[in-house]
């Protein structure tokens, strides 16, 4: 998957760094990619919690409400 690629991105450059092969920037880069990809993520994941909370709720399955009732 693209995260754990991207992950392994972040530990390749640095190893690079400490052998003298990388610049500080590649790593910079290498980690703002890595948390571009985390946001990304975050963000699907809150599109579908929002979506699976309207359709529980649209369906009248909200557990959150059962306490209102």
């Amino acid at each position: 998957d693209r995260h754990r690629r991207t992950k392994g991105g972040v530990k390749y450059w640095e190893s690079e760094f400490e052998a003298g092969r990388a610049s500080e920037s590649q790593i910079e880069d290498a980690r703002t990619m890595l948390n571009e990809q985390e946001l990304a993520l975050a963000r699907v994941q809150r599109d579908y919690l929002n979506t699976l909370a309207d359709f529980v709720s649209w369906i009248g399955e909200d557990p959150v409400m059962d306490n209102f009732r």
